[in-house]
């Protein structure tokens, strides 16, 4: 078995996410895949899209948290009569998105579980 190198697996990445996401640049998608979570969605979108991306960097970001509320109602096997999951989980996403912000804010990288109290 050949023994390969993170390095050469994020480079290899790298040039390929460049070419399948057009209006990004190469030191953008290095930031996207630098983190597991975010190589992680990107890998599930590719799935959801049968081999393509959104065309916008906001189009991506939209189809991101869509993504991970559709296996989220997947996994707790809910069924939104509502078609659109964000109206659906609005005030959640509001919820972690001021989460998100406030630890941004305070030079955190990740929220703190009961943070939200």
């Amino acid at each position: 078995m050949q023994k390969v190198s993170s390095s050469s697996i994020f480079k290899t990445t790298s040039l390929w996410l460049t070419q399948l996401l057009p209006w990004s640049g190469s030191h953008d998608i290095s930031e996207q895949i630098s983190n597991l979570l975010n190589t992680t969605l990107l890998c599930l979108l590719w799935e959801d899209f049968q081999g393509s991306f959104p065309t916008s960097r906001i189009q991506l970001y939209i189809e991101i948290v869509l993504c991970v509320l559709r296996r989220y109602e997947e996994k707790n096997k809910l069924s939104s009569t509502n078609d659109d999951l964000i109206k659906v989980y609005e005030k959640e996403l509001i919820q972690v998105g001021h989460m998100a912000f406030k630890s941004l804010c305070e030079g955190e990288l990740y929220i703190e579980a009961g943070a939200h109290h």
